[in-house]
């Protein structure tokens, strides 16, 4: 049985009804997404889905949630309208797959999405830098590489899919200054090939971005400049990156900015000095990277979203965004709390 057609008959089976079932209040699930493949993804990432997977994910949404545009969804909440389970589709960073793969599926199933703009890479031919890590790493000769006294093996798809994750990982923990150097100087190490055209990584030029906000499915927020975690810098260079995004936005798209993503988006990624900021910027809603469903009570400069990557699977889609973990550890927690009750009467 093809992927396509496990995915079929799970959209079709009694999974999802049970777990909707579950649901104890209707809410918003955002979903996060990054870029898209048509084509062979090479290495692979965490972040890199293949339009396939997105396809049948999209089918999956049509089937069993209300699908809004992110703004939409806001004021849904905002009016405590939320009667239905609602599900928002969103992309980090503005890679071009969203409107070469992404785009054609988004219209198929009528879909519309929010795509957060790393304002600083578009029309320049750079990219994020953890994308850098993941092209260097898949185009690269090279079977080692030594860095800041680690050596990472690079002689099998595995290893640098290891690797990769590592050196992200212990990447993000610098300052924003000394990842762009180190960054670089593994770059020069590894002497990878140029990419092609078909690199998934490329960030939307100036025209894609018009063609798809023109396409009534597509709408836009800021992401900063150049994908700074705002809370690795002063306060100024936070407010420097946070402004140029959102006028950049604006001008990019001929429509006001009111969303924005925090790079990174955990916790520990902003802070209240930051949403004052957004507010006084005219920002009207903030998603996060921390996972969850969205009711009235959810602060907007701080929604949950949850991550959708290449590691989801057949049952792991679901099971995510219908948030049956949530469900059944809260009825676990019942439960326990109506056992003891009975205990402390008896």
């Amino acid at each position: 049985m093809t992927y396509a057609q496990r995915w079929a008959a799970a959209a079709a089976g009694c999974l999802p009804r049970l777990l909707e079932r579950s649901r104890t209040r209707p809410g918003v699930t955002i979903l996060m997404y990054h870029a898209l493949s048509s084509g062979p993804v090479g290495l692979g990432d965490w972040c890199l889905l293949s339009a396939a997977h997105f396809r049948w994910q999209m089918r999956y949404l049509r089937t069993y949630f209300e699908v809004l545009a992110l703004s939409e969804a806001v004021t849904r909440l905002q009016e405590g309208a939320v009667t239905t389970p609602v599900a928002v589709v969103t992309f980090d960073d503005g890679f071009q797959g969203v409107r070469d793969a992404g785009l054609p599926v988004l219209r198929e199933f009528g879909v519309p999405a929010t795509v957060f703009l790393n304002t600083g890479f578009v029309d320049t031919g750079r990219t994020v830098w953890f994308c850098r890590i993941v092209r260097a790493l898949a185009l690269t000769d090279r079977e080692t590489l030594r860095w800041r006294g680690h050596r990472y093996a690079l002689g099998s798809p595995s290893a640098r899919r290891a690797a990769s994750a590592d050196l992200q990982h212990r990447l993000k923990q610098l300052h924003p200054d000394v990842v762009e150097q180190e960054v670089g100087a593994i770059e020069t190490q590894l002497a990878p090939h140029a990419p092609g055209r078909g690199d998934p990584w490329r960030v939307l030029s100036s025209a894609a971005i018009r063609e798809l906000a023109g396409s009534g499915l597509v709408e836009f927020g800021a992401h900063t400049d150049t994908h700074t975690i705002l809370t690795r810098v002063d306060a100024d260079r936070a407010a420097r990156e946070i402004d140029r995004s959102i006028r950049a936005t604006r001008d990019l798209t001929g429509r006001p900015c009111e969303l924005f993503a925090y790079p990174n988006g955990t916790a520990q990624d902003y802070d209240a000095g930051t949403t004052a900021l957004l507010r006084d910027l005219g920002i009207r809603a903030a998603v996060t990277t921390r996972p969850g469903l969205n009711t009235a009570s959810t602060p907007l400069l701080e929604l949950r979203r949850d991550g959708v990557g290449g590691g989801h699977g057949l049952l792991t889609f679901p099971a995510q965004i219908h948030h049956s973990r949530e469900h059944l550890r809260a009825a676990i927690a019942a439960r326990e709390h109506r056992t003891a009750a009975r205990v402390t009467v008896d």
